[in-house]
């Protein structure tokens, strides 16, 4: 049997495994002690390898997801974008995005955002009751004021987000709370 591979139009890039919350359904199991870093070196030869490929459509979506990624600083993003934007094809468009729990959001994330483009996902499991009821921090309490602070702080700024939930037992018979929310 023949398997057809490609074209890559997304590539998920997992920064770090460390994240500063204790989500009970979280699938990495070392999120609170992993202090690992996907090193620049290894942004360049991820870059290298995708860009030498030819399965490449002509816009490439490159996100990092998973762990927490803004555990890590802006300058990194910025480094780690200059490398990317430094080994693509002149011909090839790329557009970035993070998918953060939004707890750390500040200006400097802000203005990083701002200067690359960077397309906001938001982890939000819906009202207070039903996200604060697994997106807990490790002392126990939930991260939904949090979450809203950052939600706030885009706004303030007029950036655009968007929203990414995980959908329970408990959720889904309220999914009108949830869509409304």
């Amino acid at each position: 049997m023949r398997t057809m591979v490609g074209p890559i139009g997304l590539v998920i890039l997992q920064s770090t495994g460390f994240c500063n919350m204790d989500c009970s359904y979280c699938y990495l199991p070392d999120r609170a002690n992993s202090r690992q870093t996907m090193d620049l070196p290894t942004v360049a030869e991820v870059a290298r390898l995708i860009f030498t490929s030819n399965l490449l459509k002509r816009d490439l979506d490159i996100v990092w997801h998973a762990g927490e990624p803004l555990a890590l600083n802006p300058a990194y993003y910025r480094k780690a974008i200059e490398i990317i934007e430094t080994a693509k094809p002149p011909d090839l468009t790329v557009h970035y995005g993070i998918q953060t729990n939004g707890t750390l959001i500040n200006d400097a994330w802000i203005d990083l955002f701002t200067g690359h483009k960077i397309t906001v996902g938001i982890s939000l499991d819906g009202p207070r009751d039903l996200h604060d009821r697994y997106r807990k921090y490790r002392n126990g309490s939930g991260s939904y004021d949090r979450v809203v602070a950052g939600i706030r702080k885009l706004q303030a700024r007029n950036y655009p987000f968007h929203f990414i939930g995980v959908v329970t037992a408990q959720s889904l018979p309220r999914a009108a709370d949830l869509l409304a929310h």
